[in-house]
């Protein structure tokens, strides 16, 4: 990615951040998580988001631990018209499966 110039040490890449987690780099996710902070809830708040960079909110809002207010914005997510295949098994979307909508949430992707 460096050899194509792309900034990704600093990127705000939900999955990425998830993974430097799990592998223990909590500390190499700061500038991630500013830049998210920054690039997403900023834009999310402004309502100045395509549909489709909408789950990068849902994501964001998980890696924050508001896990409720993610799940109310997954089903903004839905509303607005996007969908990912991959939800059911993505590992991020699974720290929401004790909300209460969670399964009413994959049932909406799915369809």
């Amino acid at each position: 990615m460096e050899s194509r110039n792309y900034e990704w040490r600093d990127d705000c890449w939900p999955e990425l951040i998830h993974q430097l987690r799990l592998a223990g780099r909590e500390r190499d996710t700061t500038s991630r998580m500013a830049k998210c902070e920054k690039q997403v809830e900023e834009r999310f708040k402004a309502r100045y988001l395509c549909p489709c960079a909408l789950y990068d909110v849902v994501l964001y809002t998980i890696l924050t631990g508001r896990l409720e207010e993610a799940a109310e914005r997954a089903d903004y997510w839905l509303t607005n018209g996007d969908s990912y295949y991959w939800l059911h098994v993505d590992p991020l979307f699974s720290a929401l499966r004790d909300q209460p909508q969670y399964s009413e949430l994959l049932a909406r992707n799915a369809a």
